[in-house]
């Protein structure tokens, strides 16, 4: 009962935010609202841009995996040929060997970890940049409606009137900025 009590007045107050507002886009209807709600995660998985980005970690991901399996072939061979030695070595010149083998092998996994943390290091800085780019047009939308806040829905807890939904606008105005200027991605893309 208690939380039907603080919810009805909360609700009664952020409805007096509310007045219908159609965008210049007639398959969007929202809401003008003092707070707007986005979904990053969608801006960036459905936009044309964020889609272009993701192809390009994608990339770079599949070029690290394919070099990790040649290297991996090339250790099985060589692994094959030292164990093959094994019968014509001393037990102490196989020992030297092998342990240097070893060494060879953990000195490149942790150069591949190394990689790899530095590819989804740098994926998470082109997220990041990727939102600075997507800003002015978040910002032109929070003009429109008048909002003064933008949440992201991926915020636990967060429940809201999709109506106040602004993350398909601004994809679709993102779209149409990377189709007149594709390159914005490399102000993402480019060297940390």
């Amino acid at each position: 009962m208690k939380f039907i009590s603080v919810f009805f007045p909360l609700l009664f107050f952020l409805s007096n935010f509310f007045v219908s507002a159609e965008t210049s886009d007639k398959s969007f209807r929202l809401v003008k609202s003092s707070i707007l709600v986005l979904s990053q995660d969608d801006l960036f998985k459905k936009s044309k841009p964020g889609r272009a980005l993701l192809e390009v970690f994608e990339e770079k991901q599949s070029k690290l995996l394919l070099e990790a399996e040649e290297i991996e072939q090339l250790f099985i061979a060589e692994e094959k040929n030292l164990t093959e030695q094994r019968s014509e070595l001393t037990v102490d010149d196989f020992q030297v060997l092998a342990d240097e083998f070893d060494i060879k092998v953990e000195k490149m996994r942790k150069s591949r970890a190394e990689k790899d943390r530095k590819l989804q290091k740098d994926f998470a800085i082109w997220r990041k940049k990727f939102v600075q780019i997507a800003l002015p047009i978040i910002r032109e939308q929070m003009s429109l409606f008048d909002a003064l806040i933008v949440l992201d829905t991926n915020t636990r807890g967060l429940i809201y009137d999709k109506t106040v939904d602004v993350t398909d606008v601004i994809i679709s105005s993102l779209n149409e900025e990377y189709l007149k200027n594709p390159g914005i991605l490399e102000q993402v893309i480019q060297e940390n």
